[in-house]
């Protein structure tokens, strides 16, 4: 695809789904966020609100940079977000597993791939109800 700005265009758009990727590695190379939690905030599942948080943005911020892609054309837009979002998902479920203190979860890859749905559809309802404004 040839988006306007060229190469530095196309980087450009990919920037902050991938600092965000990155941000998850991170989060996910440490300890679990809830056990830097007070024992009193703790209830059965809170981990998957994490995971819905992380995903559901990872999925909105895909949105622009795959669009015009192959795997867009292939899957349609928000199949390609969920595809790519979902896969990152499994990446950092399979990192996980090699990481002390940490284990690799189905249901947590459940969850991110709940989540790239949101956040594929969260975009697509709100652009399907705005009003469209005819260009001059």
């Amino acid at each position: 695809m040839n988006r306007p700005g060229g190469r530095a265009g196309q980087l450009a758009a990919w920037l902050p789904a991938v600092v965000w990727m990155a941000l998850i590695f991170v989060l996910s190379s440490g300890p679990s966020g809830a056990e830097r939690l007070p024992r009193w905030w703790l209830f059965p599942g809170i981990d998957k609100l994490g995971h819905l948080f992380e995903y559901m943005v990872l999925a909105l911020l895909l949105r622009r940079p795959l669009q015009g892609t192959a795997l867009e054309v292939a899957a349609g837009h928000a199949g390609a977000v969920i595809l790519v979002t979902s896969l990152y998902g499994a990446t950092d479920e399979l990192h996980q597993y090699f990481v002390p203190s940490r284990s690799m979860e189905l249901s947590d890859w459940i969850s991110d791939t709940l989540a790239a749905m949101l956040g594929a559809a969260l975009p697509l309802r709100r652009s399907a109800t705005s009003p469209v404004r005819a260009r001059q």
